[in-house]
């Protein structure tokens, strides 16, 4: 999808824009595409969801090494249980 493809996704949708497998940005220099669409979404435009993969969440998040350029309240990490769904889990209802 190109950048204003995503632009108009994001004004138009019902939800936050669902951003993954978003490292393909970083060896053809894009990740200014991916600010702009940040920057939209701050501006009031929509939400956007970036999922990074990450080994430490204790330091920001990275696509292929590049910093993704976020506030202090703008991620979270998603502890292993939340991946692996365990939260919707039947043995945690019992």
């Amino acid at each position: 999808m190109t950048a204003p493809a995503l632009r108009v996704s994001l004004s138009s949708a019902d939800g936050p824009v669902l951003l993954h497998d978003a490292a393909v940005l970083v060896p053809y220099r894009a990740m200014e595409r991916l600010h702009e669409l940040v920057d939209a979404a701050r501006g009031g435009a929509g939400d956007v969801w970036l999922f990074c993969p990450m080994e430490d969440p204790a330091l920001l998040p990275k696509l292929d090494g590049a910093v993704v350029r976020v506030g202090d309240n703008e991620w979270i990490a998603l502890p292993d249980a939340w991946v692996v769904n365990a939260h919707r889990s039947a043995a945690a209802a019992v």
